[in-house]
């Protein structure tokens, strides 16, 4: 998309880019204008984004290991169900860890929207700066995280309770009869297709909220806002701009989704090359080398992987969101967002 005509350095319309604010970016100017900062920034941008990816990771392994010792008891002697009943002593870790992972996140929110749009401005920072700015107005951003959780998903959690709480009583009830109900049988086909069904809907609403609320946090942090008003905020600087918006959202989806599954299909080829070796080298499941260098060597690098694999898509999007809030504010103020003071941000 070079053809646009925009390059790396101090956007149009800034202070000395010598340059007239336009009324706004064509989605192609948009979409070249996201890929050459990240392409410019992105170390930056990706040691960012492992920050919050890292921390959702290093919960789900504590969670699936303790979980793991709870029911391998169950699993020695003589065969018997494993008690899931106490997996429930798990729920107030996973509520201190889903805390915890909400806190990063709300702070690497404020940190990567204040890296994207300095860049874009075509002013030096660092992700130190970033964090650092995010720190300073971690209780702000913290609380807008969590409005912001509660327009996108708070509908839908409420639907998955009601769901839970339908599948808990036909499972209550097949558990206290035998054999269990007909009916328990009958209302599992028409429940899993309402499941899929408001699954789908849900999807819709959370992406026409994200159009509405999206440029939140980026107004939160350039222009030193509230968290209530950064949400009207967004409202008014997405007007007229939500299409675009959309697609460029769109489009960083399908490129991370290429880039994965490109990663994934290497992944797997270099799997079976060293399958394959093992076989011919006559390597047994019980052989030392196997068991404590190939295996933790290859967990290690698989989950160095997944890390980088899963942070793709936190770049791109972060990056559209910093460049469509600069180019809507453009078009509606014919301004740009100069970046607050770092002792004020």
């Amino acid at each position: 998309m070079s053809e646009t005509g925009y390059s790396y350095g101090p956007a149009p319309g800034t202070p000395g880019s010598g340059w007239p604010a336009p009324p706004a970016m064509t989605l192609g100017q948009i979409l070249d204008r996201v890929f050459r900062l990240i392409q410019a920034n992105f170390r930056m941008y990706l040691e960012m984004a492992l920050v919050p990816v890292g921390t959702m990771l290093g919960g789900i392994a504590i969670l699936g290991g303790l979980a793991l010792l709870l029911i391998l008891p169950h699993l020695h002697g003589t065969p018997r169900p494993a008690d899931f009943l106490s997996l429930l002593v798990l729920l107030p870790l996973a509520f201190l860890l889903y805390c915890g992972m909400f806190v990063i996140y709300a702070l690497y929110g404020a940190a990567a929207s204040y890296a994207v749009v300095k860049n874009h401005l075509g002013e030096p920072t660092s992700s130190a700066d970033a964090w650092a700015v995010a720190r300073q107005g971690a209780g702000r951003y913290v609380w807008l995280m969590f409005l912001l959780a509660l327009i996108l998903v708070g509908p839908l959690y409420v639907v998955l309770g009601v769901i839970g709480a339908v599948f808990a009583v036909i499972a209550v009830s097949a558990a206290h009869s035998n054999p269990p109900p007909p009916m328990a049988f009958a209302m599992f086909a028409p429940v899993a297709m309402l499941i899929n069904l408001l699954n789908l809907g849900g999807q819709v609403y959370m992406v026409l909220m994200f159009l509405r609320y999206g440029l939140a946090i980026p107004a939160c942090v350039m222009e030193n806002l509230p968290a209530v008003e950064s949400l009207k905020r967004s409202v008014t600087l997405t007007r007229g701009g939500r299409g675009r918006f959309f697609v460029a959202m769109l489009v960083i989806y399908a490129a991370t989704m290429v880039a994965i599954v490109i990663c994934e299909m290497v992944l797997l080829l270099v799997a079976g090359i060293a399958i394959f070796a093992g076989a011919l080298m006559h390597v047994t499941l019980h052989s030392p080398i196997l068991l404590f260098f190939f295996v933790p060597a290859a967990l290690l690098v698989i989950l160095a992987i997944l890390l980088v694999l899963f942070s793709l898509p936190y770049v791109g999007y972060t990056t559209v969101v910093g460049v469509v809030y600069c180019d809507q504010r453009w078009r509606l103020e014919n301004t740009p967002p100069t970046p607050a003071p770092r002792g004020m941000a």
